[in-house]
């Protein structure tokens, strides 16, 4: 895979091999699992618990499950995403045809590493808080029209987050709550690096760490839990507002989840997730980049819309000094993409993640 270096391949395959041995392990039914043994470990569980079952999913805002009054939740989680290849429309694009669409440059692979803190508190039996702070890294390769192979990364804060999650309907155990946060600009957008043009270059949209807006974003889920089945939904929209310092305005966001749990035991569960994505080009420009040297600098080739599917595992630990700690591993491959490209297409990415109830 183009978009990943020598060091992180290695490191990639290991992931990837370790969670197909741990899917296939954990779905083949063992004596624990079976329908009398696996109702008597579920009936250990609250209907709070139960519903609780973590879906990981790498939006900005995870929302998908709220807390009791009082309880605090802090998570950690790391995701890897590599993106290979161009891809114009659905069509897959070569770098030959990229440069000879007549731009200088063309990007040929990407990385894209973050890591997330998440805090989450419930404040009232019907209302969560929550804040989510990234760090992110990414670098980029990209072959000019004369044959020379170049690299650029930025690395640093991206967007903080803050929302609210409001219980509208909590019966019978299905739960429905509505989603309320705001993005703030906490993310660098004027990163600079060396290209063939020069060293302190302004770096294209991609390379950049955040939108340079407040940016509200508005959801809802649904969450249904059956003995050992739980599934739901979330849809969240998040809004451009206004124009940053740099004159451009990156394009709104709509995203949905649905996904299916499977709980093996009281501490293992598989998911099964869709996740679709549309997002919108960028509105404006910005005055340092070239839109006519390499696709990455055209606001007008940055939307697109994806469907992901993902497989998932989750461990909970229901005592001892980590009580209440989930640890959660997801990989995740496109199964539709449509880009108003060229633009660099998505590959795969792995997550894990990390949350601990207190």
């Amino acid at each position: 895979m183009t978009g990943i270096s020598a060091n992180q391949r290695p490191l990639a395959a290991l992931s990837v091999s370790l969670f197909l041995t741990g899917w296939s392990l954990i779905t083949i039914p063992t004596a624990s699992a079976q329908p009398g043994a696996s109702g008597n470990a579920l009936a250990q569980f609250s209907i709070e618990e139960l519903l609780d079952i973590t879906v990981y999913s790498r939006e900005p805002l995870r929302l998908h499950h709220t807390h009791p009054e009082g309880e605090w939740m802090f998570g950690y989680s790391y995701m890897f995403m590599s993106m290979d290849g161009n891809r114009d429309g659905t069509s897959r694009q070569s770098p030959a045809d990229v440069l000879n669409a007549g731009f200088a440059v063309s990007p040929t692979a990407m990385t894209m590493n973050m890591h997330m803190l998440e805090l989450m508190y419930g404040w009232r039996e019907d209302l969560t808080v929550m804040a989510m702070l990234p760090f992110n890294s990414y670098s980029m390769d990209h072959i000019t029209g004369t044959g020379a192979q170049f690299a650029t990364s930025s690395s640093g804060v991206g967007d903080l987050s803050l929302t609210a999650l409001y219980n509208i309907y909590d019966k019978k155990r299905r739960r429905v709550h509505l989603t309320a946060g705001l993005m703030f600009p906490t993310g660098s957008i004027k990163e600079r690096g060396t290209t063939p043009l020069g060293p302190d270059q302004k770096l294209p949209y991609p390379m950049q760490l955040g939108s340079g807006t407040f940016d509200p974003v508005v959801g809802i889920t649904y969450v249904a839990t059956e003995k050992i089945w739980s599934w739901g939904f979330h849809l969240s929209h998040t809004y451009r507002i206004g124009e940053n310092s740099e004159d451009y305005t990156l394009g709104n966001r709509k995203r949905f989840d649905a996904w299916l749990v499977r709980q093996w035991s009281d501490r293992i569960s598989s998911t099964l997730r869709l996740s679709g994505e549309n997002w919108g080009n960028i509105d404006g420009t910005d005055p340092e980049l070239n839109p006519g040297m390499v696709p990455t600098a055209d606001p007008a080739r940055r939307g697109g819309k994806r469907l992901d599917l993902g497989m998932g595992i989750n461990f909970y630990m229901p005592e001892g000094a980590m009580s209440g700690s989930r640890v959660v591993l997801e990989l995740s491959y496109p199964i539709y993409e449509s880009l108003d490209g060229p633009q660099l297409a998505k590959d795969y990415d792995l997550s894990v993640g990390l949350q601990w109830v207190f």
